[in-house]
């Protein structure tokens, strides 16, 4: 069995978390923590769960994206332990996202996270195993599936559930290699930890420029989708960087011809869902920026966690430069 055996946990929980805020940002990454506000915008108590965790739990990862270049989806991308008590923080973390401007936020830390060597689309998890999870629904409350319109599909707006001992077992099946450091000795855990921190210690791992990274590969995906959408943005704002007036043609004469990126106005309008289609065929929502303006004004997006227009990205490309 790929996955540990699901007798040697309290408790095993799915969080179902995605990629477009960047899991929180610096301080709240992917594998570090789960986090959730303690109410809805109502008041209601919908994140419960995140009191109901304990040390030593297991927590196996719903992620959402295309991490490796794939079809946006939700995969199941790994495992870890959670690690001590959960915690209610007053400040939000740095990219909340549509969590955004809530008073008190849950945090829970978590250990040894092992993400998959392949991970697992659950699109097509659910599809296989239709049949098997509707009869777990019917055995366990509190899923992060459910039966809607006669077809298994994720439950939305729920970020951490239960899993059942049939539930787990399915996900197990789908894993091709065992899950080593669960099952390892503390000692070894220990030896394991610090090898992989050496290792991290030598290659370390740029926050930054992976949620920028996630960020141009879904613009990138979309508008390769979209490619009339290029071709209007480029009649309609011409070849020039609306923030530099920087011309590929002029400086790469024949090669440079006809190019200029293409860049959402709305980050919000990146998360790449079945309405994108319909969302971003606005002209007003896109402009044309060249490599360098495109790849800044991302990271001045990042910063913020909002839009930014392009009157602002230059006054505050003016102000850094001026020491303003």
């Amino acid at each position: 069995m790929p996955l540990p055996m699901f007798e040697n946990f309290r408790a095993v929980w799915v969080e179902k978390t995605k990629s477009s805020h960047g899991h929180g940002g610096i301080g709240w990454e992917f594998g570090t923590c789960l986090w959730s506000p303690t109410t809805d915008k109502t008041g209601k108590q919908i994140y419960k769960n995140m009191v109901a965790a304990r040390e030593g739990d297991l927590v196996l990862h719903f992620y959402e994206d295309a991490l490796y270049g794939r079809e946006l989806d939700h995969y199941f991308f790994g495992a870890s332990v959670v690690d001590g008590a959960p915690e209610v923080k007053d400040t939000q973390p740095p990219l909340a996202g549509e969590w955004a401007n809530r008073s008190e936020y849950y945090r829970i830390n978590h250990r040894d996270f092992t993400p998959f060597a392949d991970a697992i689309s659950i699109r097509a998890f659910a599809q296989k195993h239709d049949d098997e999870i509707k009869r777990e629904l019917l055995a366990e409350l509190d899923q992060p599936f459910i039966n809607y319109k006669n077809s298994i599909r994720l439950a939305q707006g729920k970020y951490l559930s239960r899993c059942g001992r049939g539930l787990y077992m399915l996900l197990s099946e789908e894993i091709p290699d065992a899950i080593q450091p669960f099952s390892l000795p503390q000692s070894q855990n220990k030896q394991a930890k610090n090898a992989k921190q050496d290792r991290q210690a030598t290659k370390p791992f740029d926050y930054e420029e992976y949620v920028e990274g996630q960020r141009a590969k879904r613009e990138m995906s979309f508008f390769a989708r979209n490619p009339r959408l290029v071709r209007d943005a480029k009649d309609h704002y011409g070849l020039r960087c609306k923030a530099c007036s920087f011309g590929f043609g002029d400086h790469y004469p024949g090669l440079g011809e006809g190019y200029i990126e293409v860049h959402h106005l709305d980050p919000l309008s990146e998360r790449n869902n079945e309405n994108d289609g319909r969302k971003l065929t606005n002209l007003s929502r896109v402009t044309v920026l060249c490599s360098n303006c495109h790849r800044m004004i991302h990271r001045l997006i990042r910063k913020h966690g909002r839009s930014i227009s392009i009157d602002e990205f230059k006054k505050s490309v003016l102000m850094e430069k001026h020491g303003c």
